[in-house]
């Protein structure tokens, strides 16, 4: 059965994976607090949804490599290193999720007690978050969801990366602020890359 469903994941061209610690005890040779994962891997064809788990101890990259094998189109994930290997193969087309992103600027808008970069980021966040919202509530069809974010939310989100370029001058590297907005723009191709498509999703949540 597990088989018959990635034959259906991995006929489709939109997939996402994502990956959660687990910590395993008296797993043979490793210690309790050595860290494993639990993968996710969604597929989408309509009516034929796929949710599929997998556990790995060791060696992610290959692993991630290994399980998509085959593999064409579009898939959903973080930025973790882990995924690295797999994008550097043709037909692969990297999604990333805009809810890392953003969690990365919460904390730091949180305990700013004025206006500052971090909640001016929070506000593009909101704006974008809204559209999606917006297309969910009036369910639209796939092409009306790709027109309404080539429409609302790419001029939102040129706006946002020239915003970042420049907001980057005004932060040190290293600080939470400058490694929140660094990640951006680390990944921005693939942040933006949903608005490509109206069956990608803004975020893995």
């Amino acid at each position: 059965l597990y088989n018959l469903m990635k034959d259906e994941l991995m006929a489709y061209d939109v997939a996402s994976c994502d990956a959660t610690t687990l910590q395993v005890l008296q797993e043979p040779n490793r210690l309790a607090q050595t860290k494993s994962y639990v993968y996710c891997m969604r597929g989408r064809a309509p009516g034929k949804e796929v949710v599929l788990y997998d556990y790995n101890e060791v060696e992610h990259k290959p692993y991630v490599v290994n399980w998509f094998e085959g593999f064409q189109g579009y898939i959903e994930v973080d930025a973790d290193p882990f995924f690295d290997a797999l994008f550097d193969r043709e037909g692969i087309h990297e999604v990333n999720c805009n809810a890392h992103a953003r969690r990365k600027f919460e904390p730091i808008a949180k305990d700013a007690k004025n206006k500052g970069l971090a909640k001016e980021a929070m506000r593009y966040y909101k704006q974008l978050y809204q559209i999606e919202c917006q297309s969910k509530k009036e369910n639209l069809t796939v092409a009306k969801r790709y027109e309404l974010r080539l429409k609302e939310s790419k001029p939102l989100l040129d706006e946002f990366y020239q915003w970042l370029q420049e907001a980057k001058l005004k932060v040190l590297p290293q600080s939470p602020l400058g490694k929140a907005i660094q990640y951006c723009l680390n990944h921005w191709q693939g942040l933006i890359r949903y608005c490509e498509d109206g069956r990608l999703e803004f975020d893995n949540n």
